[in-house]
């Protein structure tokens, strides 16, 4: 076998070779205890457990003057409750102690197509779901009842009693 042929066959195994090396070379990240992000967690004032935070990331703290609009913030709880019709099929605003309603019944304001290519309805009261599939006699002015479906989907029955399965944009 000629050098250049030899050459050529051991090429790979060198590039290997050197691909291992240049990942093992890499460091790997700090990693943070556990404990010491759980006592960050308990600190009760938000510039003080940004702090912690800060210094267990290895920045440099935020001024004080930075984290004025933090403090200033309204904890969580102290949000207003949505109401139960506007927050119909919303995850995020479903899973909070509110009440849930099992039906919903709203008319047509608007219908569109999303990015996706599925349609889009907007309910009165500014919700916006789509639907698996077009509907090509649903109207503007109907009038639909969407229900709850089984593991969390939604199931909408037209006036006209065409059911389509769709889920929650806004």
């Amino acid at each position: 076998m000629s050098g250049l042929a030899r050459r050529i066959r051991w090429a790979p195994l060198g590039l290997s070779a050197v691909a291992v090396v240049a990942a093992g070379a890499r460091a790997e990240p700090a990693s943070v205890p556990l404990s010491a992000l759980k006592s960050c967690a308990e600190i009760g004032a938000l510039a003080q457990r940004l702090a912690c935070y800060d210094r267990l990331a290895g920045r440099e703290p935020a001024p004080a003057a930075a984290l004025a609009p933090v403090a200033a913030l309204a904890p969580v709880a102290a949000l207003a409750p949505v109401p139960p019709k506007q927050s119909f099929g919303l995850y995020s605003a479903e899973h909070a102690s509110a009440p849930q309603l099992e039906s919903l019944s709203a008319k047509v304001i608007a219908i569109g197509i999303g990015g996706n290519g599925h349609p889009l309805l907007t309910l009165e009261g500014d919700q916006v779901w789509e639907l698996d599939s077009a509907d090509p006699v649903l109207r503007t002015g109907d009038t639909v009842t969407i229900k709850r479906g089984t593991f969390g989907s939604f199931v909408m029955t037209t006036s006209g009693g065409r059911i389509h399965r769709l889920r929650r944009v806004r």
